[in-house]
């Protein structure tokens, strides 16, 4: 798959083994499924992995990438974060109720407080179902405040966050970041994931539609 974009960096990980900046932890392994090589997470202690750290946190931002959640949900799943003390960014799908799977985004300022940016999830309507693969993204411009939640590239959610003169997101000093794993409480995700993309942009939703999701090979698997 190539994506062409003239603005800001972009980031991508195929997560098929041959991406060279990609560290896996315990039962982190490749595997086949549905014609493709993706990365699988099967939800043990330990069992995650992790890429460098992306300079975002004075930029517009979008995060995107292929999920296929395994098991029921019994505690939130964290797609993509950098949780763990001064905490900064999870990108992850809710579980404080029974069948919930909505698709979620938390941010904190860079000052001296646990005060969040951003704090915001899918109505329970639009959620991440077990067992099928789903595109899932978040978008970020802090210009006008507004974050927006994707999934199989419809936009579910445009929340414009509260005015402040701090929308930086909080920066950890942290090196890596994490796929699959809560680091805070070392909760870990039981999926598969496929063609993880950052960009320090906000892509529109026909990019998003367009682009990452209706030329992708796993619509066939939704």
């Amino acid at each position: 798959m190539t994506i062409q974009f003239n603005r800001g960096s972009h980031f991508h990980w195929m997560l098929n083994g041959k991406d060279n900046i990609l560290n896996l932890h315990g039962a982190a392994k490749f595997v086949e499924k549905n014609g493709r090589t993706v990365l699988y997470l099967d939800g043990t202690q330990g069992t995650y992995a992790e890429t460098p750290d992306i300079k975002f946190q004075q930029t517009d931002l979008t995060i995107a990438v292929w999920i296929k959640l395994v098991s029921p949900l019994s505690s939130r799943q964290e797609i993509y974060s950098d949780w763990s003390s001064p905490f900064q960014f999870r990108f992850g799908i809710k579980a404080d109720q029974v069948a919930d799977g909505r698709l979620c985004f938390h941010a904190r300022r860079d000052v001296y407080t646990v005060s969040a940016i951003v704090n915001v999830c899918t109505e329970s309507s639009d959620i991440v179902d077990t067992d099928v693969w789903r595109h899932v993204a978040i978008t970020w411009r802090p210009a006008d405040r507004t974050v927006r939640l994707y999934i199989n590239g419809n936009k579910k959610l445009d929340h414009v966050v509260s005015d402040n003169p701090v929308l930086d997101f909080k920066n950890t000093g942290h090196t890596v970041y994490d796929i699959g794993l809560k680091r805070d409480n070392g909760v870990t995700t039981h999926a598969y994931f496929c063609d993880l993309m950052i960009f320090t942009h906000e892509l529109s939703e026909n990019e998003l539609n367009n682009d990452l999701f209706l030329n992708h090979g796993l619509r066939s698997f939704i």
